[in-house]
């Protein structure tokens, strides 16, 4: 976001103002000058971030509580001690593959995490079915130990994945995930990202430990010095098609990208087409569709109202956890940014960030979204030091 000069902007307004007034005028400037050129320069600055920032309703317009059932099911004193990530696939009704990001391990002794290990990634299956009273009860069965743990394994050893989105397709699981190499060690931001690809599970009806994976480089995606390509951050299915959705980075900025591809044809890159200046077509750089995306958000389609949703956290890091609807899978700067929840945990330190902001699909509908979040430090020792944080964080929207 850009802030600078609204000062300067509000002060030129007043001087407009004022400049062809009469004495009497001139003479309550100076009694009261002062407040007036606050209040105006404070209406102005609400103008400046509400144009820039795109959104139309603040969080305060959104009802929405913390859920901590959903919380507990995911907190435990030994084995999963926290990660981030939680890309989701539902699976059935009432359970979804989760697959989490830098995961730790270990037990919570003496007000502090005892860490046993830090898979770059890890899986879970989280289950969501209603108990008699109709209360949604949640539960999770961790995969924590090898061969199981990381999930998504990298044979190059000096480099990991990330997950990203992933969905089911003609019996078998499709994961996306993004290569990462360490630039710094002990550093929290010491990371970079390298490749992009996708992992394949031939048999996802059978126990997990019997998966059968292989993957492959997703072509499309493209890495260079100052910026990257990377396609996966979330997958939508709609009437025949796949939309893929990824992240153009230059830089800092960071702008939404979107492909699509008949679902038969999805292991076929000469198929996918890009979307570039407001059509779909084959062999183009997909154009930039708005900025301020993070690299991990997701997009849901809701079958009762017709609409498209992305959920993110606005430019990466910070409190806004923001959501564009879209009437088509498409979305742009026409479809304005809603500031639908604002996360208390960012700021609490000089080192604490929240980030990661995405949906969890299988419990989302027309009337609330569920959304998860994490927060994080920028000083590596705080998730061992400070146990409650690096937590899945999971809060109710109401639409």
């Amino acid at each position: 976001m850009e802030y600078t000069n609204v000062n300067n902007g509000a002060e030129n307004i007043i001087q407009k103002f004022f400049v062809r007034r009469p004495p009497c005028s001139k003479r309550l400037y100076q009694k009261f000058g002062k407040f007036i050129f606050i209040f105006l320069a404070f209406t102005f600055s609400l103008f400046i971030i509400f144009l820039f920032c795109g959104a139309s309703n603040a969080a305060g317009n959104f009802e929405s509580k913390k859920l901590a059932d959903l919380n507990s099911a995911f907190r435990r004193q030994r084995g999963f001690l926290g990660g981030d990530g939680f890309y989701n696939i539902p699976f059935s009704e009432y359970k979804s593959l989760v697959i989490f990001g830098d995961t730790l391990t270990g037990t919570i002794s003496g007000g502090r995490r005892e860490l046993t290990g830090m898979p770059h990634n890890s899986a879970a299956m989280f289950y969501h079915s209603p108990g008699p009273d109709g209360t949604i009860r949640y539960g999770a069965q961790f995969f924590l130990e090898p061969p199981l743990c990381p999930l998504l394994e990298n044979e190059d050893k000096n480099k990991y994945f990330w997950p990203l989105d992933g969905f089911l397709s003609n019996g078998k699981l499709y994961c996306f995930a993004a290569q990462v190499e360490v630039t710094k060690a002990n550093d929290a931001f010491g990371f970079k990202e390298c490749g992009n690809y996708i992992f394949k599970i031939d048999n996802p009806e059978l126990p997990v430990k019997m998966w059968n994976k292989k993957n492959y480089k997703v072509e499309p995606a493209k890495f260079g010095k100052n910026s990257y390509l990377i396609w996966g951050s979330s997958v939508v299915k709609h009437e025949g098609y796949i939309y893929i959705y990824g992240v153009y980075s230059f830089k800092s900025s960071k702008s939404l990208v979107m492909a699509r591809v008949e679902e038969p044809a999805f292991e076929n890159y000469n198929a996918w087409e890009f979307y570039s200046n407001g059509r779909f077509v084959k062999n183009k750089m997909p154009s930039p569709l708005f900025d301020g995306i993070s690299n991990e958000f997701s997009v849901i389609f809701d079958q009762v109202s017709g609409k498209f949703r992305i959920v993110y956290t606005l430019n990466s890091m910070g409190p806004y956890i923001v959501m564009r609807t879209s009437d088509t899978p498409v979305f742009t700067v026409n479809n304005p940014a809603e500031i639908i929840y604002s996360c208390p945990e960012n700021g609490i330190t000089k080192n604490i960030f929240t980030y990661s902001a995405k949906a969890v699909k299988a419990l989302c509908n027309e009337k609330r979204l569920v959304v998860v979040y994490f927060t994080n430090s920028a000083d590596v020792a705080d998730p061992i030091n400070n146990p409650d944080i690096y937590w899945p964080e999971f809060v109710e929207i109401k639409l």
